[in-house]
């Protein structure tokens, strides 16, 4: 049968079916690269929206809002305002661990960890909170990239 195919066709079409497999080489390469590398690692932290600010300020006005960290790690926060300000408190206490993080006790109106040992919010450490204009509302940020300490006594 190959008898029969002139020796230019049989080149063309060697040819041809080398073209294709090379495209096909190149094309998987490229999907590979392109969906191979993430922006984000899943493990890293980024700067998260709370909300609006004018909303927050109702919905912690009497309480903190408890989050939990969104990598399953340790940086969990309590929102709330203090003083007027937003903070975003670290609900790991000074000196403890997760196992035992801080809590809200409704019934005396304060931070208590697992074993009733009362925490005031200028003891405990927190995450930047950024409060940005994006139009004509106020969204609020925080930061879980860096934890900050607890303001120094003289601070506070």
């Amino acid at each position: 049968m190959l008898d029969r195919i002139p020796p230019a066709q049989r080149r063309l079409v060697a040819l041809t079916a080398l073209v294709a497999v090379l495209a096909g080489i190149f094309v998987a390469v490229a999907v590979i690269l392109a969906t191979g590398q993430q922006a984000v690692a899943p493990d890293e932290y980024e700067p998260f929206r709370v909300g609006r600010a004018d909303v927050l300020v109702d919905t912690v006005r009497d309480r903190p809002v408890f989050f939990a960290d969104p990598t399953g790690g340790e940086r969990g926060f309590a929102f709330t305002l203090h003083e007027g300000d937003f903070l975003a408190l670290h609900v790991v206490p000074p000196g403890g661990s997760a196992e035992c993080p801080v809590d809200w006790s409704v019934e005396a109106s304060r931070f208590e960890d697992c074993e009733g040992q009362v925490h005031r919010p200028e003891e405990l450490a927190r995450f930047q909170v950024r409060v940005v204009d994006e139009g004509d509302e106020e969204i609020v940020l925080v930061d879980l990239r860096r934890r900050l300490p607890a303001p120094s006594p003289r601070d506070a």
